[in-house]
């Protein structure tokens, strides 16, 4: 009888240790197994702004027969994650985000011909991935992702006085205005809940939608 009743006291002893274990590691962590995670965000640079900026505003491009001028625009990537955590540690997300850029230009021909235009592009990702969280307090979520997925590429040329030595051919993708690639995002950041449910986020990663990018995260 008194075996029987240390038996039935140590699994009780084992069993309520477990349980404050268990607590314990759910205390630790920002998110854990059964959250859902939404990540509204803003990226920087827009990498196909700057490199317009820099080729078609360079003044060398000038022709000694013609004046221009050039305004480049452009938004984004701004998106979001839409991610469900498997395991504590794990999550499968879906990512969308949107870029645009472009151009308007003047070209004045020997002071008497005036020629516009306008060249926009438009990229729609979509992709899926993965999302591993280092715990590291009830407010600090520490997380590294990979994704891939789609790029869609829409591509709108205007002209009010069209060039004969411009043909809209010229910026299609084999003759259509769509085109379809792919795309990936590797990154790492943090995530901090001052107030749950809400939180704010911050990343750098490569590829897919800005080198940096932040914004606000909602916890489920």
């Amino acid at each position: 009888m008194k075996k029987i009743l240390f038996i039935a006291l140590a699994f009780t002893s084992l069993n309520i240790n477990a349980q404050k274990t268990e607590e314990t590691s759910n205390e630790i962590r920002a998110v854990k197994k059964g959250n859902i995670i939404i990540d509204g965000f803003y990226g920087f640079p827009n990498l196909f702004k700057s490199f317009f900026k820099a080729v078609v505003e360079d003044p060398s491009n000038t022709s000694p027969n013609s004046s221009s001028t050039v305004k480049v625009y452009g938004i984004g990537p701004v998106g979001g994650n839409f991610q469900y955590l498997i395991e504590d540690k794990f999550g499968l997300l879906l990512e969308a985000n949107y870029m645009n850029f472009g151009f308007d230009w003047k070209d004045v021909i020997n002071a008497n011909t005036t020629y516009n235009y306008k060249l926009q592009f438009n990229i729609i990702r979509v992709m899926v991935g993965g999302e591993y969280h280092a715990a590291i307090n009830e407010q600090v979520d520490l997380f590294g992702s990979a994704k891939i997925g789609l790029s869609l590429t829409n591509i709108n040329y205007s002209d009010n006085n069209p060039d004969p030595n411009f043909t809209r051919n010229d910026f299609n993708f084999r003759g259509g205005n769509n085109g379809v690639g792919l795309s990936s995002r590797l990154c790492g950041g943090i995530r901090f809940f001052p107030i749950k449910p809400i939180g704010i986020f911050i990343e750098g990663g490569l590829f897919g939608g800005g080198i940096v990018r932040g914004g606000v995260s909602i916890k489920l």
